[in-house]
């Protein structure tokens, strides 16, 4: 983002929360490339962390991470209001996107393995519990 902004790197953008704000362009970079890094991150747990219930532990410990080498990089605690938003967007993104995509492959391989079969295109079970079309007619008649 430097190169392309024409700017000189500075840790500042890092690991300080001063520069997050929505008066410049800077600041309105470094939101985009949080919220960027954090729909990484949710593909990160679902392929790394892998477990919901592990996913909103991993967001939050993320964040507090980030709260607290921002603390120690400037020497004081944050007070930007922005900062504090793009904080808590990102960290709910991350635990609901998270906690969705995490729960879903887990119930992939529980629930849906095996219901279609791909060379028919339908169900393996219905050939077994739903009797032929003949049958139902020939059924509903005898009952008539």
């Amino acid at each position: 983002m430097a190169t392309l902004s024409g700017m000189k790197f500075t840790l500042d953008w890092l690991f300080s929360w001063e520069p997050v704000t929505i008066d410049n362009t800077l600041g309105l970079s470094l939101m985009a490339l949080w919220g960027t890094v954090a729909l990484i991150s949710v593909a990160f747990i679902t392929i790394v962390v892998g477990r919901s219930k592990l996913a909103w532990d991993f967001a939050v410990t993320v964040h507090l991470f980030n709260l607290v080498f921002c603390w120690f990089y400037t020497g004081r605690f944050p007070t930007n209001l922005w900062w504090w938003f793009l904080q808590i967007a990102s960290c709910l993104l991350m635990v609901g996107l998270g906690t969705y995509t995490t729960r879903w492959r887990e119930l992939r391989d529980t629930f849906f393995e095996g219901l279609v079969d791909p060379e028919m295109g339908n169900s393996k079970s219905s050939d077994v519990h739903n009797p032929a079309p003949t049958e139902s007619i020939a059924l509903q008649e005898i009952s008539k």
